[in-house]
């Protein structure tokens, strides 16, 4: 896992070897992004909740998930978005 923090986002990879796009699920909720891969890998980061959640997009390449999050002045609370994999 890297977390790399830009001027206006967040960028999060994991490393999921082994694993298609179709078994890997991305969900934000309340600040932190879960992210889970077939029924063996389940992994929940903190990244905090000045994210836009409506923005969040995701990649998944040669087994490398790319998720980026961008940065926003004010702290969201709405309920669990799902992140769809370009």
């Amino acid at each position: 896992l890297e977390v790399k923090e830009r001027d206006n986002m967040y960028v999060v990879e994991v490393e999921l070897p082994g694993y298609d796009r179709e078994n890997i699920q991305i969900l934000f909720n309340d600040g932190y992004l879960v992210v889970t891969a077939g029924e063996e890998f389940k992994k929940a980061y903190y990244i905090g909740r000045n994210v836009l959640q409506d923005n969040i997009c995701a990649s998944f390449y040669n087994g490398i998930l790319k998720c980026m999050l961008t940065k926003s002045e004010r702290a969201y609370e709405d309920g669990p978005v799902e992140v769809n994999i370009l």
